[in-house]
């Protein structure tokens, strides 16, 4: 299903609707997509209801060219609003990698809205500013080596371990 926040249209997939059980949003990665879950669908739906969301600019889910729609709050503000709308409860989130910043995020500025989270490969970030500076540094060459040569980075960016 297509759900529009902001001018952007995000595609999300609730596999599986029992009353019995509480609903499971998977968030995803960098350069991944709810498809990166399909292999866990069955097991998980003996213990939940599973949803898959393509994050913005991810899967099949539109992107934008402003960087401003990718800053924390705003996604934030987007997954409130698409969740709000598919009022899932009781909800637990599961986020890998960029998609656990988001879920720690929203978590903490939603906490009544999450009874369980599970973070993988995640985390708040450094708390020491060099440290900070130096990652915003690695994420900023990160995305000129995208515009300048996206497929090439792709490639590369799927040979990682």
């Amino acid at each position: 299903m297509k759900l529009i926040t902001r001018h952007l249209s995000c595609h999300a997939q609730i596999c599986q609707n029992r009353r019995d059980l509480p609903w499971l949003l998977l968030l995803h990665g960098f350069m991944g997509s709810g498809e990166l879950f399909t292999h866990l669908l069955r097991p998980l739906k003996r213990v939940c209801n599973p949803v898959l969301l393509d994050l913005p600019g991810h899967g099949r889910s539109e992107g934008s060219s402003r960087a401003e729609h990718y800053l924390p709050e705003q996604l934030v503000h987007d997954l409130r609003s698409i969740l709000e709308r598919l009022q899932l409860s009781p909800l637990l989130l599961y986020g890998y990698s960029m998609g656990g910043r988001l879920a720690l995020h929203f978590t903490l500025a939603s906490p009544g809205l999450v009874n369980g989270l599970v973070l993988e490969g995640a985390g708040p970030g450094p708390e020491d500013p060099a440290e900070r500076t130096r990652r915003r540094e690695e994420e900023e060459k990160r995305a000129e080596e995208i515009e300048a040569d996206y497929l090439r980075f792709l490639e590369r960016w799927m040979s990682l371990p």
